[in-house]
């Protein structure tokens, strides 16, 4: 009986591809890691990687990687953040979505969205951004945009980088419906903001399953930032 290959991370420079490696493009470093979450789906934001530190989710719990854990360039684990429990008995577990919004990681949380700030050592909880379920998670050194189902509709919030902080009022509010009737298309189905890109001053807003008569099409919304 054939064994499963255990899954894998690799950190390369730029590309994996061993086809490219004459052209000066090379593994840098493969990291094992044997507890990846696999059931997640495929797509940007469920690894973090910056400086020296690489993060990824693993069955409610955050994987941290540094570059010198274990030794000079072996990039081993170098923490382990749980589960715990907050004030009032609140279990945090963390989700699929991560991303690094200028030096802090922002992660889905069981309690909406956490950022975490870096120290020499290790991650620590810096401030609870968003009370909300996480759909989709983007940022930059601008802004970060979460998109959040509510009931039978959804909403895409933004902050800027100068008034993001423990639940702060969205600097940037985009409700959507799930449902709705439109003139000529009939009644329609949707899920607005299952997928976010942020491009400098622009925000794309994915629409992955919107359907029009039991056919799928999907849409896209660009909207500029403006003030």
């Amino acid at each position: 009986m054939m064994v499963p290959a255990k899954p894998f991370l690799v950190i390369c420079l730029l590309a994996c591809n061993a086809a490219v490696i004459a052209q000066g493009w090379a593994v840098t470093h493969t990291i094992h890691a044997p507890d990846l979450d696999l059931s997640m789906s495929m797509g940007s934001g469920r690894i973090a990687f910056q400086g020296d530190r690489l993060v990824y989710p693993s069955t409610g719990h955050l994987v941290v990687h540094h570059r010198h854990a274990g030794g000079l360039d072996q990039w081993d684990v170098a923490q382990t953040i749980i589960p715990d429990t907050l004030p009032g008995g609140v279990l945090r577990s963390f989700g699929s979505r991560l991303t690094y919004f200028g030096d802090l990681l922002c992660v889905e949380t069981t309690n909406g969205t956490w950022c975490f700030s870096e120290n020499s050592s290790s991650l620590e909880p810096a401030y609870r951004l968003d009370s909300l379920e996480v759909r989709t998670l983007v940022a930059n050194d601008q802004r970060i945009c979460i998109g959040s189902p509510v009931g039978f509709n959804a909403v895409v919030k933004c902050w800027d980088a100068s008034t993001a902080g423990p639940l702060a009022i969205p600097d940037h509010f985009m409700p959507f419906q799930f449902f709705g009737i439109s003139p000529g298309l009939g009644s329609y189905g949707a899920c607005p903001g299952s997928s976010l890109a942020l491009n400098g001053e622009r925000l794309a807003i994915g629409d992955t399953c919107f359907q029009v008569h039991s056919l799928t099409r999907g849409r896209f919304w660009i909207k500029p930032f403006l003030g």
